[in-house]
């Protein structure tokens, strides 16, 4: 119980409505410019102007977060387990011809083999679909293969959907994603960004 400030503990004030002693009445009382009037509770944010551009208050606990739900992210979906905004938590999330990679949240061509047009094997690391296992070019035996043997597979390179007999589509996908160079993957282009120097069509192939 308490009368005035001077009968609480350092860094505490009297609360004359409770006569209990808190961390804050009003915002002035905390370093972080922000009380909870509710639990008088110092935090980080009270509401989202406390916080950085780009960032919502999570009135609950009073941090700063990226998003407590989609609406809060710029592109992609919200994980409210995390309160970061990702590509996706579902396939529903991705775009047409994609997976969702829920270990990494990210949209991709593939999780498994059963997800690639015949005769190619799903590259999990990269979640692009490629040829057989290899070491060496020399393991590669279909025309135009070379080994990336960063993952062991053998992959068709290509320039333009044409230099691609199996499936007849090439994969832009990779260069945006950090892995040039393009390669034949059964992937299908969803922004013009996966098309460089050319426009996403309608048939969700780059158009050459």
């Amino acid at each position: 119980m308490c009368l005035e400030d001077a009968d609480c503990s350092s860094g505490l004030i009297c609360s004359s409505s409770s006569h209990t002693c808190v961390e804050c009445l009003t915002n002035s009382d905390c370093p972080t410019g922000a009380c909870n009037t509710n639990s008088n509770l110092c935090v980080t944010c009270a509401q989202n102007s406390d916080c950085s551009s780009g960032e919502v208050c999570d009135t609950t606990n009073g941090n700063c977060v990226a998003c407590l739900s989609t609406a809060d992210c710029s592109s992609g979906v919200c994980d409210t387990s995390s309160n970061t905004c990702v590509a996706c938590l579902a396939n529903s999330d991705c775009s047409a011809g994609q997976l969702c990679n829920t270990a990494s949240n990210t949209c991709v061509l593939c999780l498994s083999d059963s997800d690639c047009s015949a005769g190619l094997q799903c590259i999990a690391s990269e979640g692009i679909c490629g040829t057989g296992t290899c070491t060496t070019n020399a393991d590669c035996t279909v025309s135009g293969e070379e080994c990336d043997a960063s993952v062991g597979k053998c992959k068709i390179r290509c320039s333009n959907h044409p230099d691609c007999p199996t499936n007849g589509v090439c994969n832009f996908q990779g260069s945006v994603s950090g892995l040039p160079p393009y390669y034949c993957a059964g992937s299908l282009c969803t922004t013009d960004q996966h098309c460089p120097g050319s426009t996403c069509g309608p048939d969700s192939k780059c158009v050459i």
